[in-house]
């Protein structure tokens, strides 16, 4: 392991690896940490004109080095230095490593922002860096309801700076509100890429994005907020209670934050999704629970805000029937799986053999038996795919007997091999004391056969047989295996 130290205007020391031995209570390890010092970053806060300005504050982010990161974060969130009335400031940098940027925020101006400041390896202990700052730019225009074209007082606005490059950087939010006409008027607006977003009672929210100063005006309509209602009902027309509805935008103008994006039905089989924006939107609608799944999930639309929705559901189909083995008595624990039309499930035969699986869709499916689940199934063979459509019952999956292949697993020098996994295919067993062992439930043909160390590994041993073949017969006895 490594043993890092740092503190306050040090830099941070990284030990060598220190080996842990188990029988040893302590180690002793010493750190040296060498002082690095503070840097003072001091300058002037200009307007272009070159007149001093005051009665603000400088802000100054560090970055990177080898201070403490939870430290600098902490001391990020605080660093504001107040402008002299000759806008003279005067900021410190705790560690004089990494690299820092300034941020001048005066009354009457716009935010200004310098680019990342590497600091030297060699340097002084003052920097001196000036900042210039503009008045910014006035915003104007008006926001007006999109259906009806009248202006909406008392709309809130929040305007934000937008850098663009590998990440996106927000300055200090700029807000403002429309008087009694709609309109607006907001000043010192930095240059750049604004976002405006507009909030206002009983309306979504709309987002708006001007290039300042090339951009000064803006007249934004509001939608009015929307809403998606209807009802869940089975094709015979009876409603649909408990049922889970799912939301999905359905264009890309309402790819926008949703406050929910899924409900159920209540007992008259209606749904409710209010405070939408405008537009379409799909629906999906599933049980609560798989093992409930008494109707089809379906998923449809799109859907207008504001029109009754109707959705239909079919009564899920079924397959159910009895795992037998070949003698016909009933077979517990198998896994039977239905495929077909994208759709899987399956279920596990109870203690007499049945299985029922839901939730089908019309169709056709595949019904296969995996007789190595949990239960009786190990020494029987595996069935044959079976074609059921969705709604049969009653029927009836053979497991015919399987074969098997039993010897016994020696080292080279002869020596019988305890306790390694044998597999051929999905079986496994694990040899006894002397190294014999017997795979059973195996169809007719050759199988491949490996041998690892349990569990599953770590090492894979290589196989051979007294004749050297590389595969085994189903129904072989006395098979020697040779495992290096």
């Amino acid at each position: 392991m490594h043993i890092h130290a740092s503190a306050d205007h040090f830099s941070t020391v990284r030990s060598h690896a220190v080996d842990l031995d188990v029988e040893v209570d302590s180690v002793l390890v010493n750190l040296i940490l060498e002082p690095v010092p503070s840097l003072r970053v001091v300058g002037r806060v200009t307007s272009r004109e070159g007149l001093p300005l005051a009665n603000g504050f400088v802000q100054l982010n560090a970055y990177g080095g080898d201070y403490p990161a939870v430290a600098l974060a902490e001391w990020n969130r605080a660093s504001r230095f107040g402008v002299a009335p000759d806008g003279s400031y005067e900021a410190t940098l705790p560690i004089a490593m990494g690299r820092f940027r300034l941020r001048a925020m005066i009354p009457g101006h716009a935010d200004t922002r310098t680019d990342w400041i590497v600091v030297p390896s060699e340097t002084s202990e003052e920097v001196r860096v000036d900042i210039e700052v503009a008045a910014g730019s006035t915003l104007s225009g008006g926001v007006r309801d999109r259906e009806t074209g009248e202006p909406i007082a008392g709309a809130g606005l929040r305007l934000s700076t937008v850098l663009t490059g590998e990440h996106m950087y927000f300055w200090r939010s700029i807000e403002g509100v429309t008087d009694a006409n709609g309109r607006f008027e907001i000043p010192h607006i930095p240059d750049g890429e604004v976002s405006i977003i507009v909030i206002a009672p009983g309306y979504a929210e709309e987002y708006a994005l001007l290039d300042v100063p090339t951009q000064l005006t803006a007249e934004i309509s509001v939608p009015r907020i929307g809403s998606l209602e209807g009802i869940a009902t089975w094709d015979d027309g009876r409603p649909l209670p408990g049922a889970v509805v799912g939301l999905h935008p359905g264009e890309k103008a309402v790819m926008r934050r949703l406050p929910k994006t899924s409900t159920r039905t209540g007992p008259d089989g209606r749904f409710h999704f209010p405070d939408l924006y405008p537009g379409l939107y799909e629906l999906d609608i599933e049980a609560a629970r798989e093992d409930e799944q008494t109707f089809t999930p379906r998923r449809s639309g799109p859907y207008r805000t504001g029109e009754p929705v109707t959705l239909v559901v079919q009564h899920a189909g079924q397959i159910t029937g009895t795992v037998v083995d070949a003698a016909g008595e009933s077979v517990e624990g198998v896994v039977v799986t239905v495929r077909g039309d994208g759709v899987t499930r399956s279920a596990s035969t109870s203690v007499v053999g049945r299985f029922q699986i839901g939730g089908l869709p019309p169709g056709t499916y595949d019904v296969r038996v995996n007789p190595t689940g949990a239960g009786g199934g190990r020494d029987h063979g595996t069935a044959p795919v079976v074609r059921a459509d969705a709604g049969t019952t009653g029927m009836q999956l053979t497991l015919p007997a399987g074969l098997s292949i039993e010897g016994v697993v020696r080292d080279t020098s002869g020596q019988g091999l305890a306790g390694l996994w044998i597999a051929v295919g999905e079986r496994r067993v694990m040899t006894a004391g002397t190294g014999a062992f017997i795979v059973r439930g195996l169809a007719t043909g050759e199988h491949a056969i490996t041998i690892t160390d349990p569990p599953l590994g770590p090492r894979r041993h290589s196989v051979t047989t007294l004749d050297g073949a590389t595969a085994i017969p189903a129904g072989a006895t006395d098979v020697v295996l040779t495992a290096r």
